[in-house]
């Protein structure tokens, strides 16, 4: 009897469909930052140091640290000396939230788009692969899913969410 109850429950539940009133939300409390894929992919650059803001991730590699600087790039920091640590280089990256170093080389996301920079050499770190659309788009802080309005099929062409912005 007990079966037989459970298995009407899950019928009754899988009977109801969107004509309840569920629908997925649409509106969120922040703005896209959009780029033109054409000046993203101009934009990756290796540079002098730069100063510390909104950090994320820190991976350690030998005597390296990588910090990432959320939406924005990779700080690169020589920790030889724990007391004094020196900051080297800073990658900028649009759109770069997570990074991961595998060997001599580090993997960043630039939005949608997967970077493989060779680190075998700090002072002279080089991109060398880019892989497209491998990442979906980036969603806002307080939504699940990129809103209807900001779809791809929706925004200007050849444009890429790289932040989302409160007004």
């Amino acid at each position: 009897m007990k079966n037989l109850f459970t298995l009407a429950f899950i019928l009754l539940l899988s009977s109801c469909g969107p004509e309840i009133g569920i629908t997925e939300p649409n509106d969120s409390a922040y703005s896209p930052v959009l780029m033109d894929r054409a000046v993203l992919e101009a934009s990756i650059k290796v540079g002098g140091p730069q100063a510390l803001k909104e950090t994320g991730k820190v991976y350690a590699f030998g005597n390296y640290l990588f910090v990432s600087e959320l939406h924005q790039g990779i700080h690169v920091i020589n920790n030889s000396d724990p007391a004094n640590p020196v900051k080297e280089h800073y990658i900028t990256i649009p759109g770069a939230v997570d990074m991961a170093v595998k060997g001599t080389k580090l993997y960043a996301d630039n939005a949608v788009d997967l970077l493989t920079f060779d680190i075998s050499d700090i002072a002279n770190i080089q991109l060398v692969d880019r892989k497209r659309d491998v990442f979906p788009d980036m969603v806002p802080p307080d939504l699940i899913n990129v809103p209807s309005v900001y779809s791809k099929e929706n925004r200007p062409a050849n444009t890429i969410i790289i932040n989302w912005i409160k007004p």
